[in-house]
């Protein structure tokens, strides 16, 4: 439960880190973005695990947490893909690039 209990802190960090990255204009914003997404993650964390006690039994409380954090990571690694793709698409063009084109 230690080990659990300490990437939970890690992946609120990575959290925080991950909303205030994507909008470095509007801080309160993405604070108040971020704060919303950690009490939903509580909330339904709770929730699906409860309902995993539910149907499987408390000796599997642990595998339902390591579901729930493997989905978190699959999801986070989803959103740097994006992020990536949307930079390489995006990217503007050099001043050299320009000339050739002007």
């Amino acid at each position: 439960m230690l080990t659990l209990g300490v990437f939970a802190g890690i992946m609120n960090n990575a959290n925080q880190y991950l909303v205030a990255r994507a909008a470095p204009e509007a801080p309160d914003f993405s604070n108040g973005l971020y704060l919303t997404a950690a009490n939903a993650g509580t909330t339904l964390g709770t929730a699906l695990c409860g309902l995993f006690i539910t149907v499987a039994g408390t000796r599997f409380v642990l595998a339902g947490a390591l579901v729930l954090l493997a989905a978190g990571i699959v999801l986070v690694a989803v959103r740097l893909r994006l992020s990536d793709r949307e930079k390489t698409s995006s990217r503007s063009l050099t001043s050299s690039e320009l000339q050739m084109i002007g």
